[in-house]
C-alpha cells in the first residue's frame, strides 16, 4: 500500500498539504471522509458498496436497476468528482506555514510547492509581499524573477513579463552588480520565452548568455544558486537546440551539463528535473533511444513525486505518454493520461492542462477514436489561445482529427496554421510533420499535384536531421500520393532501428 500511495498523484498532493503533526494515514482518511460527505447520497452509496465494502458489482448493478457497464461509467464519473473535491479542500498547513518563513531561499521553495499543488494565488501573494518589503535590491530582484516564472508556468504571460521588468528595475538600483543575478535574469527571460512560445533561437541565445555569466563568476562549484542556474541554463540550451534541429549543439550542451551536475545539491529538485528532461529530449530526438529517454523521464517523475511537485509530475507524465505514442503504443499513453486529467483540472495550471488534453487527443487519433479526440480538443481550445507553443500542437492535433473524419478543408486550414506556428518557433521537424498533414489534406481535396509538391517539401525539411520516424511517415504518404511502391519500402527501412 505505501508503494501505491507514493505513485498516486492525489495522495502525494494531500500529504504535502497535511499538518506536520498529523499521521499520513489519518490525514488521508480525514480528507477522503470530508470529500465523501460532499457526494450525493446515490454516489456515496455506489462508492461505499463497490469500493469500500467490495461487494460484487453485478449484484450492486442489479439492485440499482442498471447494467454493469453503466455502473462502471458511473463509478468513473464519481471518481473524477472525488478527485476534484479532494484537491479543492483548503490547505490549512500551507497558508499558516509560509507566514512564518524568514529565509528567502526557503520561501522560494515553499512558494514553488504551493504553486505546484494548486495554491498559485497564495504563492504569488507571498512572493510579491516579501519582495516589496525587502530592503535588499538584489533580493527583490530574485523574488520578482521567481514570481515571473510562476506566472509564466501558469499561463499568465503578460504578468510574467511585467515581473521581469520590475526585476530589471530593482537590479539597476543594486549597490553592486552580481553576475549570478544577471545570469538568473537571462535564464528567467529564456524560460518565459520558452513557455510562451516566442521562438527557440532567442531561447538558445539567452540561455547561452546565462551560461557565460555563471562561468565568468566562477562560483558554481561552491555556490548552490550559481550551480542551479548553470544546470538549468545548459538544460534549456540543449532542449532548445534539439527543437531547432541543431543536434550537435544539443549534445554538447548535455555533455557540459553532466559535468556541472556533481556540484548540484540533491535538494534542488527543479534543476535535477530540468537536467533529466533535457537528457530525455536529447535521447529521444537526437539519438532515437526511446528506452534511455524513458528512463530519464521515470527518474525525473520520481524526483517530482518525492518533492511534492504535482504539476511537474503531470507534465512529465504527458511527455512519457508522448514517448509511448512515438513507440506506437497509444493505448498505454491514454492509460497514463486519463487518471491525471481531473487532477490537472483542479490544480489550475492552464498550460499543463492544455498539454495533457492535446496529448490525450493525439492518442485517441492514433486509435481512430475521433469523437474523444474532438472532446479533448474542444476543452483545450480556450487554454491555448495566445500561446504559440500550445497553439501549434493544438492545430496539428486538430488537422489529424479532421483528416480522420475526412473533413479535408478544415484539415488543410489547421495544418497550414500549424506549419506557420512551428516555423515561427524555429522547430524544423514539426514544420515537416505539419507539411505532411497538409499534403494528406490536399490529397483528400483532390489536388494531387499540390499534395505531391507539399510532401516533397516535408521530406526535404525532415531530411535535415535524425527524424527517422517522421521521415518514414512522410515517405509513406508520398507512396500513397504517387502510387509508387518503392516509397513504402523506404518508409519500412526508416522505421527499422538504426
Amino acid at each position: 500500500m505505501p508503494g501505491r500511495l507514493r505513485s498516486n498523484e492525489i495522495a502525494q498532493t494531500l500529504l504535502k498539504r497535511a499538518p506536520a503533526n498529523k499521521e499520513a494515514s489519518d490525514s488521508l482518511k480525514a480528507a477522503v471522509n470530508q470529500a465523501l460527505d460532499r457526494l450525493s447520497l446515490r454516489d456515496r452509496h455506489i462508492i461505499e458498496r463497490c469500493d469500500l465494502n467490495r461487494e460484487i458489482h453485478a449484484i450492486v448493478a442489479a439492485e440499482l436497476g442498471i447494467s454493469e457497464r453503466h455502473l462502471y461509467r458511473e463509478r468513473q464519473r464519481i471518481f473524477e468528482r472525488l478527485s476534484t473535491l479532494l484537491l479543492a479542500l483548503p490547505s490549512e498547513r500551507s497558508i499558516r506555514f509560509v507566514e512564518s518563513i524568514d529565509s528567502t531561499e526557503q520561501l522560494v521553495k515553499t512558494s514553488r510547492a504551493l504553486e505546484e499543488n494548486g495554491a498559485c494565488g497564495v504563492a504569488a501573494d507571498v512572493l510579491e509581499r516579501r519582495a516589496l518589503e525587502s530592503p535588499d535590491a538584489l533580493e527583490r530582484t530574485r523574488l520578482f524573477l521567481r514570481l515571473a516564472e510562476l506566472h509564466a508556468r501558469t499561463g499568465f504571460s503578460t504578468r510574467a513579463d511585467e515581473c521581469v521588468e520590475i526585476a530589471l528595475r530593482h537590479a539597476a538600483h543594486a549597490t553592486y552588480r552580481s553576475p549570478v543575478v544577471d545570469a538568473e535574469l537571462a535564464l528567467t527571460r529564456a524560460q518565459i520565452l520558452e513557455d510562451e512560445g516566442q521562438g527557440e533561437p532567442l531561447v538558445v541565445e539567452l540561455s547561452e548568455r546565462s551560461v557565460a555569466l555563471i562561468r565568468s563568476a566562477n562560483s558554481s562549484h561552491y555556490d548552490q544558486t550559481a550551480a542551479g542556474v548553470l544546470v538549468r541554463a545548459l538544460a534549456l540550451r540543449a532542449q532548445a537546440a534539439t527543437f531547432i534541429g541543431d543536434f550537435e549543439a544539443a549534445l554538447r550542451a548535455v555533455a557540459e551539463m553532466r559535468t556541472a551536475l556533481p556540484a548540484l545539491h540533491q535538494g534542488d529538485a527543479d534543476s535535477r528535473m530540468a537536467a533529466l528532461f533535457a537528457q530525455f529530449v536529447s535521447k529521444a530526438l537526437c539519438e532515437s533511444d526511446l528506452d534511455a529517454s524513458a528512463d530519464c523521464l521515470g527518474e525525473a517523475m520520481q524526483i517530482a513525486q518525492d518533492a511534492g511537485l504535482s504539476v511537474s509530475s503531470i507534465l512529465l507524465a504527458v511527455n512519457l505518454a508522448a514517448l509511448y505514442r512515438l513507440g506506437r503504443d497509444a493505448g498505454h499513453a491514454i492509460a497514463i493520461l486519463t487518471p491525471r486529467l481531473s487532477v490537472a483540472r483542479v490544480l489550475g495550471n492552464r498550460r499543463v492542462l492544455a498539454m495533457l488534453l492535446i496529448e490525450l487527443a493525439s492518442g485517441h487519433v492514433d486509435l481512430r477514436d475521433y469523437a474523444r479526440a474532438r472532446e479533448a480538443l474542444d476543452e483545450a481550445v480556450e487554454l491555448v489561445h495566445g500561446n504559440r507553443s500550445l497553439e501549434a500542437p493544438f492545430l496539428r492535433a486538430s488537422a489529424r482529427t479532421s483528416i480522420g473524419v475526412r473533413q479535408f478543408g478544415d484539415a488543410l486550414e489547421a495544418s497550414r496554421a500549424a506549419k506557420s506556428a512551428y516555423a515561427s518557433l524555429g522547430k524544423s521537424r514539426l514544420v515537416g510533420t505539419s507539411l505532411r498533414l497538409e499534403a494528406e489534406a490536399l490529397l483528400g481535396t483532390g489536388d494531387r499535384r499540390a499534395a505531391l509538391a507539399t510532401i516533397r517539401a516535408a521530406i526535404e525539411a525532415l531530411s535535415s536531421g535524425s527524424h527517422r520516424s517522421a521521415l518514414a511517415g512522410a515517405y509513406k504518404v508520398l507512396g500513397r500520393i504517387s502510387g509508387n511502391a518503392r516509397y513504402h519500402d523506404t518508409a519500412l527501412r526508416l522505421n527499422k532501428p538504426p
